[in-house]
């Protein structure tokens, strides 16, 4: 195209010329007069909207931040609330005892090493008025520098509470203080009332300020503040000012108003702009302190550089507008050709550039869109779809078919046997892959497909809970045996490769696509059956369908006898007895699952009314809600490990009582025998005065004293005798007479036995 021919087109199409050189212009004087006028005359409000937004925002993530440190450490701590030793402790414990305290202790410096930011640990024990400390040992509560926590606990209902920074002595006797929060928990951490003991664990402040202001990245003269309710400062990078009213300082005089804002003030000669937000969650206030020279600075910088390249765009935007409009003409031509084909734009509408552009982006985007919104639902329908047809959603024949060709399933329409895997211990499962229970599904789907694809077998799967997904194999190229090992390899693959432990009830039953309902339903009712036949089984459907009408018996006769020997404290016998009550429901006889937990209802029943018949609270045996954790017993192994643990605990506690009870009688003995050694006493009057039969008296005595009534009763008569006779002043009869003997030749032979002489050598 030779020049005149290009200024003929020029001059042909001089209004889109003129647009597009109109366009470009407006495009570059606008931002330039609009970015001057705001920097040159609206200064304040550019500074305002540009960086208090910012602030208010680092204000949101310092106050998450707080947020998640302090309840990351609750988290870790909590763990240690509801620690079996320290609530037996509180319980039955003597702070006295050293070997318990040094256990506590123990727990206690374990606690604090759970994060580097907690600063000690107290346990409250109410009872002996005492406290053990990972910083001061143990002392009594009056001589406890730190008694703030006890007016929470004598009189505040909560039993878990977040104490803002207060003030505790840095070591035992010190006079400087810490500044720490302080986390109060009564013990036991449950929903009962009977509390034992309280649990305080104290945070450093300054070292949880320093490791959030670390991660947010924020400059060390920026200013954060924290204030509770009260606008007192209860976090600060400066101790000094902890505790104060920020009122009360001269530099903060503005009033803050509302849950959000921001103003600008003075501290030392300097400016600073102040941005503050209100978090509900703990009802604390954070307040934030940015030094506005850098901001001044960085204004007057972009001011300038955005002038510089406001006018050098100008002049290039100039020069390559001139240079397009020379080059676009046919492309724009065709393009308006192209576009009057696909759309129905108006004749003249292609000479705007506005209705070019409009119609250009709408044919992309949609086709954009259509493809984006495609590959996002695929997954996710054909999800549903195979769901659907697990649950018998009741899809039509042609239907199903038409949807496994567009989601690329290989899979016949009959002869299909459906199996359900079932993770066991799905929470232990979980903890192993970090709580990532989609990635666990997933891994568990690829080892699936895998093993599959091995053995040339047509098959799908598809998640039905968090705890089990539904595997369909076609077999019209596979024997049910040929199946069955393939199962099993997919089950041990699980395992060896992934650590996830399966059980697989399989409903081996061919059936076809649209029936597929009825299969699910059989597959998980086969695996209720894993309390009887244990974990990481393969279990089918038809072994188990047939089974017997059986009306379980409970057997009253052998519980009353395990009861017995719980009472008598025979533990081996107990357990024995327990074993043979459980063997009365087992695989051989085909008891249904149902049976199973009717019998652990009515055995744990049994259970609870001998600890009424002891007198044992029903708290000390059991903990949390009995009966969901009974229901959540997935096997027989799991059930004779409940009743063995229940059993040894009455017994412990049985026997603890018996001693006791002992102790008590051996004292009655002792004291009555002091009291009328020197009467006509024998075996059967003890017995009957202090309420003990005459073998328990002989028992009692040998055990503490290896002796025998007759043999004790002689000791303490003849004891006496040797006083009255180291007198002097009393005859051998006399002396026999007043410690109970009738007759002097068996006291003086009694004497002898026991003191190696005769009472006459004695006197002598």
């Amino acid at each position: 195209m030779n020049f005149k021919m290009l200024l003929k087109r020029i001059f042909k199409e001089r209004f889109l010329f003129i647009k597009i050189q109109s366009f470009i212009t407006i495009l570059i004087l606008i931002p330039i007069i609009v970015v001057g006028s705001a920097f040159n005359n609206q200064f304040e409000a550019v500074l305002s909207n540009n960086f208090s937004e910012a602030n208010r925002n680092v204000l949101q993530q310092t106050s998450v931040a707080f947020d998640l440190f302090i309840d990351g450490i609750i988290d870790v701590t909590k763990q240690a609330y509801f620690d079996e030793g320290i609530n037996h402790f509180l319980i039955s414990g003597d702070a006295a005892n050293s070997v318990e305290t040094k256990k506590i202790m123990e727990k206690l410096d374990k606690i604090k090493s759970l994060s580097q930011y907690i600063h000690s640990v107290y346990l409250y024990i109410p009872k002996d008025r005492k406290v053990i400390s990972t910083d001061y040992g143990i002392c009594s509560l009056e001589e406890f520098g730190d008694t703030q926590f006890l007016n929470w606990y004598e009189s505040d209902s909560r039993n878990l509470v977040l104490e803002e920074t207060r003030e505790i002595p840095h070591y035992k006797g010190s006079t400087q203080k810490d500044d720490v929060f302080s986390v109060y928990t009564k013990l036991p951490f449950t929903n009962t009332t009977d509390f034992r003991g309280a649990l305080i664990v104290n945070i450093g402040q300054s070292l949880v300020y320093k490791e959030v202001m670390d991660k947010l990245k924020v400059k060390e003269d920026v200013s954060l503040f924290v204030l509770n309710k009260k606008d007192e400062i209860i976090i600060s990078n400066d101790n000094k000012n902890i505790y104060k009213n920020i009122y009360s300082m001269n530099y903060f005089q503005e009033k803050m108003i509302g849950e959000n804002g921001d103003f600008v003030t003075s501290m030392n000669d300097r400016p600073y702009l102040v941005a503050y937000t209100h978090m509900d969650k703990r009802d604390w206030t954070y307040v934030y302190m940015y030094p506005m020279e850098e901001i001044y600075s960085t204004i007057h910088m972009i001011n300038s550089l955005i002038l510089y390249l406001s006018i050098l765009l100008f002049l290039l935007g100039s020069i390559i507008s001139f240079l397009f409009t020379f080059r676009t003409f046919k492309p724009v031509e065709e393009l308006i050709s192209f576009i009057k084909q696909k759309t129905q734009m108006k004749e003249g509408g292609a000479r705007q550039l506005g209705g070019v552009k409009a119609a250009v982006l709408e044919l992309f985007q949609d086709n954009e869109d259509m493809k984006q919104k495609l590959e996002m639902t695929l997954p996710v329908y054909k999800e549903k779809f195979l769901q659907g047809l697990i649950h018998g959603s009741g899809f039509q024949e042609k239907e199903v078919e038409a949807k496994l060709n567009s989601f690329a399933i290989d899979i016949p329409l009959e002869n299909l046997i459906l199996a359900v895997f079932q993770v066991d211990d799905y929470e232990e499962a979980l903890d192993r892959w970090g709580g990532n229970g989609y990635l666990m599904n997933f891994s568990m789907h690829n080892v699936l497909q895998h093993i599959s694809l091995q053995k040339n077998s047509k098959f799908f799967s598809v998640d039905l809970d968090s705890e089990s997904m539904a595997a369909v194999f076609g077999i019209q190229q596979l024997k049910m045996g040929e199946l069955l090992k393939i199962l099993k390899e997919m089950q041990e693959t699980l395992h060896h490769i992934l650590g996830i432990s399966v059980t697989i009830g399989v409903c081996d039953h061919e059936t076809g696509i649209g029936k597929l309902g009825e299969s699910y339903y059989n597959a998980k009712e086969v695996l209720k059956y894993k309390i009887l036949y244990g974990k990481k089984e393969i279990l089918l459907f038809s072994d188990i369908r047939q089974e017997q009408e059986h009306t379980f018996i409970y057997p009253y006769d052998k519980v009353e006898l395990l009861k017995n020997y719980i009472k008598v404290c025979d533990e081996e016998s107990a357990l024995k007895e327990l074993k043979e009550v459980l063997e009365k429901i087992s695989p051989k006889d085909m008891a249904s699952y149902q049976s199973v937990y009717q019998m652990i209802i009515q055995l744990n029943n049994s259970m609870m009314n001998l600890l009424n018949e002891v007198n044992i609270q029903l708290e000390v045996i059991y903990y949390g809600n009995m009966i969901e954790n009974m229901m959540k017993m997935k096997s027989m192994v799991e059930i004779e490990v409940f009743f063995t643990r229940v059993i040894r605990k009455i017994i412990s506690i049985l026997l603890t009582n018996r001693e006791s009870k002992m102790d008590r009688y051996f004292q009655n003995i002792m004291d009555y025998i002091q009291n009328h050694y020197m009467m006509e006493l024998s075996l059967e009057a003890l017995s009957e005065a202090i309420h003990i039969s005459p073998s328990y008296i002989n028992q009692i005595l040998k055990k503490n004293l290896d002796k025998t009534f007759i043999q004790l009763l002689n000791d303490v008569r003849i004891n006496k005798a040797y006083e009255y006779l180291l007198r002097g002043d009393m005859k051998i009869k006399e002396v026999a007479e007043k410690v109970g003997f009738s007759s002097s030749a068996y006291f003086i032979k009694i004497f002898k036995e026991i003191k190696g002489i005769t009472p006459g050598q004695l006197k002598q």
